[in-house]
C-alpha cells in the first residue's frame, strides 16, 4: 500500500519506483502497471505511461479502466482521435461486461476535462460523451 500512499502525497517518482518493485514480484498484475502509468502520467512521462497502460491492457483486455487511463495520456498528447477511441472502448467494455464500480467520482474528475476537450475539438456531441461517463458511475 506504500505505493498508493506515495501517490496521494504527490511523490510520484517514489511511487513509480515502488510500483516497479511490486511488478518484479507480481509481473501479471495489471493494476500495478496501470497505477505505475498513472504516476508516470502525473510526471508527464507520457510515452512510458502509455507503455504501462499497454501492458495492463495486454494482461486485462476487458478492463475499461486501462483504456480510460491511456485515453487521458493520448489527450494530453493532443491525440484526440486515439483518446476518443479508448474512451469509447472503455464504455463499450463496461456495457458488454456489465462492469460496475470501476471508477470513483475522483477518477472521473481527473478525466472529465479531457472528455470535454475531446468533445470540443472533434465537434462531438458533448451530452453523449457525458452520458457515457455517467453510465460508468451507475
Amino acid at each position: 500500500m506504500k505505493r498508493y500512499a506515495l501517490n496521494k502525497l504527490g511523490r510520484y517518482s517514489e511511487a513509480v519506483e515502488s510500483h516497479e518493485e511490486a511488478i518484479k514480484s507480481y509481473p501479471n498484475n495489471a493494476r500495478f502497471y496501470n497505477s505505475k502509468g498513472n504516476n508516470l502520467y502525473f510526471l508527464e512521462r507520457y510515452q512510458e505511461a502509455i507503455q504501462c497502460y499497454d501492458e495492463a491492457i495486454t494482461l486485462e483486455p476487458n478492463n475499461p479502466l486501462h483504456f480510460c487511463s491511456r485515453a487521458r495520456v493520448f489527450n494530453s498528447l493532443r491525440q484526440e482521435e486515439a483518446a476518443l477511441q479508448d474512451f469509447n472502448r472503455a464504455y463499450n467494455l463496461k456495457q458488454e461486461n456489465q462492469v460496475s464500480g470501476v471508477f470513483t467520482g475522483d477518477e472521473w474528475n481527473l478525466i472529465e476535462e479531457d472528455i470535454k476537450f475531446i468533445n470540443d475539438v472533434l465537434g462531438r456531441d458533448r451530452i453523449e460523451l457525458l452520458k457515457k461517463k455517467n453510465a460508468y458511475l451507475e
